[in-house]
């Protein structure tokens, strides 16, 4: 019979493997727990977290997160008021049910760096224009009501029955007086969502096209049917302050939304892209015209190097106006553009400049006090900032947070920049 082999242990041996074991276990307790505490809790910045000694190499300024108040869910609108205060009004109201509940709006103090209720405005508001007036007031445009819009109806009825104008439909406007707080501003001759709003040289504010939203099922088979049709338009209008009144404007030689508005230096506004309709978007028979608050008419510039939707238009220090990114009017979700160009007011020409770094739509572009112009949002996974000297562009530090595409930006008297997105973020030329 075989013997089995066993080897006589060694002095030592036996407290060794103890030892050993013991180890091994703490090891792996020790990774475990490591593993499942980053899981469980990853490591996020925060507002009072200290900056970085510098910023990332390479990159221009740093961001941070910041407080923020109670906000909508969808896009909302900045305005910088006189006093450098910024007012935050609209968007989505949140549901309690099948009831609305209206949104009240912030202030936001860059000095304190603190957030204040303003009060809900009278209407729910979203897809509005907002305008800082020179008094101090705020005019808060048109718009949709979100908990008026209708549901969806089928039939299956060969009739035909025509649209109607939606009951979310909002032609209300309303001013926000510092001391007295929201107040009607008067009706507009006809109601518009996205609108483009800017103050004239005069105090004067001028609405441009937007769209309407139409109910009412359309035929198109016996089970398939549309849910409504929309507008799009080509009219304008001009709210007189002493008044508080609308009165009718020439109308665009082209119906639009969804395009810019620039006021120049010599009071005319320059109103660039759009989309001519909802459902097709067809390519734009007028890409960009001026109107002369002189003669009250629209004239036609020169066309763009391409039509866009979802781009931003910046007015530099020398009078020109830098547009930046988009994406051409198509049907459907159509390609984000990098491009960038530049109107020249005194020869009415287009001039392609740099592209930027990365492709953006729907984002936000702020002059900043030196003159460069910085961009964030629109899908770029961090902002960036032309030179329109050097005609180059330069990343911005990372974000502390990556901020969803629609965002907005205001520049803070300091010369910081407000972020205002799902998070809020403030960038700083330099590390502090």
């Amino acid at each position: 019979m075989r013997e089995t082999y066993k080897r006589r242990p060694e002095k030592g041996t036996i407290l060794s493997n103890v030892m050993m074991r013991a180890g091994a276990l703490a090891f792996t307790l020790w990774g475990s727990l490591t593993i499942a505490a980053l899981l469980v809790c990853p490591y996020t910045s925060r507002a009072d977290d200290p900056l970085p000694a510098k910023g990332t190499p390479g990159t221009v300024g740093v961001w941070r997160l910041w407080r923020r108040p109670e906000q909508p869910k969808t896009a909302i609108l900045f305005t910088v008021l006189s006093d450098t205060r910024l007012l935050v009004a609209g968007g989505e109201p949140v549901r309690a049910g099948s009831a609305a509940t209206p949104v009240a709006a912030h202030i936001f103090d860059p000095r304190s760096g603190i957030w204040s209720m303003a009060g809900p405005p009278a209407a729910n508001r979203d897809e509005h224009a907002a305008v800082a007036l020179p008094s101090g007031d705020a005019l808060l445009v048109g718009g949709v009501d979100p908990s008026k819009f209708e549901p969806v109806r089928h039939r299956h009825s060969h009739s035909y029955e025509p649209p109607k104008l939606s009951a979310a439909m909002l032609a209300s406007t309303e001013l926000w007086d510092p001391a007295l707080g929201w107040r009607n501003a008067g009706a507009m001759l006809e109601p518009r969502a996205r609108p483009r709003a800017v103050l004239l040289k005069d105090g004067r504010v001028l609405v441009t096209g937007g769209i309407q939203y139409t109910y009412g099922p359309d035929y198109v088979t016996p089970t398939i049917l549309m849910g409504g049709r929309s507008r799009v338009l080509a009219s304008a209008e001009i709210w007189f302050p002493r008044e508080e009144r609308w009165l009718a404007a020439a109308p665009m030689a082209q119906a639009r939304y969804c395009h810019t508005a620039t006021t120049l230096d010599d009071g005319r506004v320059l109103v660039v892209g759009g989309a001519p309709a909802e459902t097709t978007r067809a390519r734009l028979t007028v890409p960009s015209e001026i109107w002369d608050p002189v003669t009250s008419r629209w004239t036609v510039v020169s066309r763009p190097p391409r039509d866009l939707v979802g781009h931003a238009a910046t007015l530099l220090r020398d009078g020109r106006v830098l547009i930046t990114g988009g994406q051409a009017p198509t049907r459907g979700a159509g390609t984000r553009l990098a491009a960038a160009e530049v109107w020249d007011l005194q020869t009415g020409r287009w001039m392609n400049v740099a592209p930027m770094t990365f492709a953006r739509a729907d984002h936000d572009a702020v002059l900043l006090p030196d003159g460069r112009v910085l961009v964030a949002g629109g899908g770029g996974p961090t902002a960036e900032i032309w030179d329109p000297v050097a005609d180059r562009w330069t990343a911005t530090g990372p974000f502390t947070d990556h901020p969803d595409d629609s965002v907005r930006l205001a520049r803070l008297p300091d010369g910081k920049v407000l972020l205002f997105g799902m998070k809020v973020q403030v960038w700083s030329p330099a590390a502090q």
